[in-house]
């Protein structure tokens, strides 16, 4: 026998509330339920009615409806943020995840589809304790919005500390210093640098470069392309990189030295249209995202991300007891806290050359 609809219906806005649907939208009425499950207006007046005898929703004085917070309920409501084209199953957003779980929170991802995507600004007016977001440049009106909400933003790799917003990050961006001097230990002598967007991070990453290939006394370029939010950066850069090898780019560069993994997977499958061969004719090294870096073929050298558990740990902690430091901003690794060896893991991607 089919299960009432009304039943059905109930059971539909109690998942929706499990999924924090109702954290950045109001919960409708019996009209608009009514219109977008199409059935009828006193159908679902019996959903709501069954969902107050459960004590699901409660019903304010002025007789608007309101989700309960029964015994229970989940300590914080976390919500992560990010574009459609970022990837979410990495090691940064599971993490985020994870410490969802370990802390009893709920959670609640929100992808956007566009720049200008409306979900956006609602999501950041939304009854969340803590939004973690990853923030594209060049988004002032965004950046704008953010500050209005900075007791309840994490930004992800985008350092706005300045302006009283907390930051998760991974190891300190003088760990390239430790990957350009693995490419020179290898052989390398013209050491290049590969940049696909401008933010406070990959700028601070291609200064570091630049200062230590001139302290090893070696020479390279840095390159430069500007990945537009709606595509995919390991697609663009790959096309524009084999356009840049159409014209020469690359003709005496010994490494590549990537700011980020999605710029290195293009780089390599351009160089690999051409027959250039890594690491044989380019070496190829990299920041970041160590789970990606070993699928690759040839696996990539690459700065490890250590566990993020005790980063995600100590912004939970903040939130939910107030312990740690009101001022503590910016959550991330220095190279003090890492063994020297932890920092490089090596792949196939670089190998010593027989001198």
């Amino acid at each position: 026998m089919e299960t009432p609809k009304y039943i059905q219906i109930a059971e539909l806005i109690k998942r929706r509330i499990a999924n924090g649907d109702y954290h950045f939208m109001p919960l409708p009425g019996a009209p608009k339920l009514s219109q977008e499950l199409g059935v009828s207006y006193l159908t679902v007046r019996q959903a709501i009615q069954l969902l107050l005898e459960e004590k699901v929703l409660i019903r304010k004085d002025s007789d608007r409806l309101e989700v309960a917070m029964p015994e229970g309920a989940p300590r914080l409501r976390v919500a992560l943020l990010h574009p459609g084209h970022v990837t979410c199953g990495n090691k940064w957003f599971d993490a985020i995840r994870a410490g969802t779980i370990r802390h009893q929170c709920s959670f609640r991802d929100i992808v956007e589809t566009n720049p200008d995507d409306p979900l956006l600004y609602d999501a950041l007016d939304g009854d969340f304790d803590i939004i973690f977001c990853y923030v594209p440049h060049n988004r002032p009106l965004f950046v704008n919005k953010l500050k209005k909400h900075r007791e309840r933003i994490v930004t992800l790799f985008t350092n706005l500390t300045e302006f009283g917003i907390r930051c998760l990050d991974g190891i300190s961006n003088q760990a390239v210093e430790y990957a350009v001097r693995h490419l020179h230990e290898c052989g390398c002598r013209k050491i290049d640098f590969f940049l696909s967007n401008l933010s406070s991070g990959s700028l601070e990453r291609k200064r570091i470069w630049n200062e230590t290939i001139r302290k090893l006394g070696c020479t390279g370029k840095d390159w430069f392309v500007e990945v537009p939010e709606t595509r995919s950066t390991r697609e663009f850069v790959l096309e524009k990189t084999r356009e840049l090898i159409a014209k020469g780019a690359f003709s005496d560069t010994e490494a590549v030295f990537c700011s980020t993994m999605d710029s290195a997977i293009g780089v390599m499958r351009a160089l690999a249209d051409f027959r250039i061969r890594v690491p044989e004719d380019i070496m190829i090294a990299s920041m970041g995202n160590p789970e990606i870096a070993r699928l690759c073929t040839p696996s990539v050298t690459v700065i490890d991300t250590p566990d993020l558990t005790p980063l995600i740990d100590a912004i939970f902690v903040h939130y939910l007891e107030g312990k740690s430091d009101p001022q503590h901003l910016y959550f991330h690794f220095e190279l003090e806290q890492l063994p020297p060896e932890k920092i490089i893991i090596p792949g196939e991607s670089t190998y010593k050359k027989n001198k």
